[in-house]
């Protein structure tokens, strides 16, 4: 991929994600080298396309096997449908499932800040404005 090209995909990615868009503003003030900035983005895409379609019930159950409350999750969500529905003002809770607790919300949000390489407290924050 050419530099250029690259950098067109990682203005597209960055436009969904905090952490991409400050590489790319480190990146052009200087702070960066193109090599640095590669690397760290492709790292993202890695989190990204690895984590984000995960079903979240077959993540949970098989990190938690004795947590009998994953059986309430929702079969079919996956962590970037959660995630971009917490972004819309979505409630967790509806979304996800009845009977989910605050056990399993906070083990949910840890693997959504890895996932989409934010931090906990931007995924708690989306859950405390909707």
């Amino acid at each position: 991929m050419t530099g250029r090209k690259f950098f067109s995909n990682l203005l597209k990615f960055a436009d969904h994600n905090t952490s991409a868009h400050r590489i790319i503003q480190a990146y052009e003030k200087g702070l960066l080298t193109y090599t640095e900035a590669t690397g760290q983005v492709i790292d993202l895409y890695k989190n990204h396309l690895v984590g984000a379609d995960k079903k979240i019930k077959e993540w949970y159950i098989s990190s938690y096997p004795d947590d009998e409350v994953g059986q309430e999750i929702d079969n079919t969500l996956t962590f970037e449908e959660l995630y971009h529905a917490m972004k819309m003002n979505d409630d967790f809770y509806e979304t996800i499932g009845e009977g989910i607790d605050s056990v399993v919300r906070e083990r949910i949000f840890a693997e959504m800040s890895y996932i989409f390489n934010v931090s906990y407290d931007d995924i708690y924050n989306l859950w405390l404005t909707a």
